[in-house]
């Protein structure tokens, strides 16, 4: 008398695709990161007025990121934006892309523990962001 297997193949074969399908949507972005990672574009969308182009502004930082609690640093914020836009006396920025440069290196740092002329190795990851915007000001309601 034969088994039918379908049944259990089946089951076995959805199984494997949920698990798959739960790892990929999990591996986007490493520990401790948010947006943006590899060069992400926010368009942002001004208020319902007419407006005209004032310039073009450029944003730059740097992250590094010594372990998984320390770091020095921070990431492109929308208030670098702004002060940039002030210079320009713009009202806005729009059009916001962000670009992320990521360097991984092992670098040997004094050991904590007492010990003279030890060194521990540890890995310490560099993030250059590069932002550019368009610079508004605001003129009159479309309404």
């Amino acid at each position: 008398m034969k088994e039918k297997k379908w049944p259990h193949f089946i089951a076995v074969t959805a199984l494997l695709i949920f698990v798959l399908l739960g790892i990929g949507s999990t591996a986007s972005y490493p520990s401790g990161t948010s947006y943006p990672y590899e060069g992400d574009r926010y368009d942002i969308t001004p208020a319902i007025k007419d407006f005209v182009v004032v310039g073009i502004v450029f944003v730059k930082s740097q992250e590094i990121v010594y372990s998984k609690k320390e770091r020095s640093g921070s990431k492109i914020t929308h208030e670098m934006f702004m002060r940039e836009a002030a210079k320009l006396n713009a009202d806005d920025v729009i059009n916001i892309k962000i670009d992320v440069l990521e360097k991984i290196e092992n670098r040997f740092f004094p050991s904590r523990r007492g010990s003279r002329g030890r060194q521990t190795e540890a890995k310490v990851t560099t993030y250059s962001y590069t932002g550019v915007g368009l610079a508004i000001k605001y003129t009159n309601a479309v309404r």
